[in-house]
Formats: structure tokens, sequence, C-alpha cells
């Protein structure tokens, strides 16, 4: 019986090497695919500056809308942070999300941060920060959460974002509130094939 070598297909001349238990020996390097993207320049923070609500009154902190051709963005990863409500009764505030709005009045344009280093990408939408009394006309309440007062969260998550589908993220203060400052950021990854 003849022998069967594999050889490196990269020029150098070196073959394949096979076990004692007869499996082929090999090396790989793996890396998750929202690193990946990082480096690719596909992976995109969206970052409001500090948001001072001075009532109790739902306000709006972010809203976006994108136009990639990709179908969709994969949303990794909320935070949200705030400080202590002057005034604000409960210790607790709500977050909500809100789809299909039209606008965000009272908002402010903003471009996304692309986290690969350097990266010159970026994602083709509108994107605009809230501030208090900032309204998202034509919004449909899909979920809602609520949280204790002066704590930072992260929730990381998995949530696909189709193109022209916009989100808009509301929060409304304890009952009483006359000052609480909040930041809201989110993690965008593009999606350009079947990985996910």
């Amino acid at each position: 019986m003849g022998e069967f070598r594999l050889k490196d297909g990269t020029g150098t001349g070196l073959f394949a090497k096979v076990n004692s238990f007869l499996r082929l020996v090999v090396e790989a390097v793996t890396t998750q695919v929202l690193t990946t993207d990082v480096l690719e320049g596909r992976a995109f923070v969206l970052v409001t500056p500090v948001i001072t609500l001075t009532t109790a009154n739902e306000s709006f902190l972010m809203r976006w809308e994108h136009f990639e051709e990709v179908d969709s963005l994969l949303g990794t990863m909320f935070s949200l942070s705030n400080n202590d409500s002057t005034g604000g009764a409960g210790g607790y505030y709500e977050l909500r999300f809100y789809a299909e709005s039209t606008s965000l009045v009272g908002g402010t344009p903003f471009t996304p941060i692309a986290l690969g280093l350097g990266s010159p990408k970026t994602i083709d939408g509108q994107f605009d920060f809230g501030a208090e009394g900032a309204t998202a006309p034509g919004g449909i309440l899909v979920a809602t959460t609520i949280h204790k007062i002066g704590e930072f969260i992260t929730v990381p998550f998995r949530a696909l974002y189709r193109a022209n589908g916009p989100i808009a993220v509301a929060v409304v203060p304890p009952a009483g509130n006359t000052n609480v400052d909040f930041t809201f950021s989110i993690n965008l990854n593009k999606i350009n094939d079947a990985k996910y």
C-alpha cells in the first residue's frame, strides 16, 4: 500500500502530522464573532451625553434608525447609568422601548462611535439623543423594565433591528423628581452574513 501525505499548501514544504490516535494534528485560533466584528470595523456603540431630567414625566433618551443594506443590526448590550433623584419618591424608574416612532422631537443628532481602533467605518442612519420632555410621535410601546434609581445597569441581550425600523428609548423618573441624570448606550454590530 502506498504512503499518503498531506503537504502544507503555503509552499513551506511541511507535511501534516498524525498523533498516536491516528488523528490529524492541527493548530487553530478562535475568536468570538463579536470580537471579529470589532476588529473588522462592524461594531459600534451609540451613547448619549448626560441628560438631566427635572420632572417625573416620560422623556426620550435616544432614537435610532438605520438604512444599511445589510438585513439587520444586532444589538448586544445596553447600559444605563443614573444618579440619585432629588425629590423622587419610591426609588425606582421605568425604562421603555418603543418601535415605529416617526422622529425624536427635541432630539439632537449624533454619530455612532466605531469600536474598531481608528476605524473610519460608520452606520448609515438617523441617530438622535433626547432631552427633558423629548417625545417620539407614533411610537408603539414594545418593552418596559423597572430599575432601582441610582444604580448602573448593564443588560447583555441579542436583538435584531431591521433597516428602516426605528427604535426609541424613554425613561420615566420617580414621582416627584426634580433632578436626575441619565446616560444611555447600546452596542450594535452590522450583520452581513449568516454567522449569527
